[in-house]
């Protein structure tokens, strides 16, 4: 497999995509299994699996914050590929930075067209 990518990153998810292996091992892909992990020590837990035509894929329910790292394992009737991972880890963010809150009251004042200053 070529390179695995980490694009469209948002505060809670972000969309992966790779490429499929040139070499199936003598028998043809039948999907891939999508795998991440918290920090460089964390434990390696399932995402999804996807099928053999699949090579990008929306992954939800990140935490904001958080570091993670993402692998992907191509699969067919002999067995599981060795894992093509992130080269970084990934951050989710809003893409637009923190936000501030701001008010503004509207009521009646002919003053200023009715906000209140």
């Amino acid at each position: 497999m070529g390179s695995l990518e980490p694009k469209n990153v948002r505060k809670d998810s972000l969309t992966l995509t790779w490429e499929a292996p040139k070499d199936d091992g003598g028998s043809p892909i039948t999907g891939y299994i999508i795998e991440k992990r918290e920090n460089k020590k964390g434990k390696w837990t399932p995402v999804e699996k996807v099928g053999k035509n699949v090579t990008e894929l929306d992954v939800k329910r990140l935490q904001e914050g958080t570091e993670y790292y993402f692998r992907v394992r191509a699969e067919n009737k002999k067995g599981v590929s060795e894992p093509l991972e992130t080269e970084k880890s990934v951050v989710p963010k809003s893409p637009y930075g923190k936000m501030d809150t701001c008010i503004y009251y509207y009521g009646q004042n002919s003053n200023n067209g009715g906000m209140f200053q």
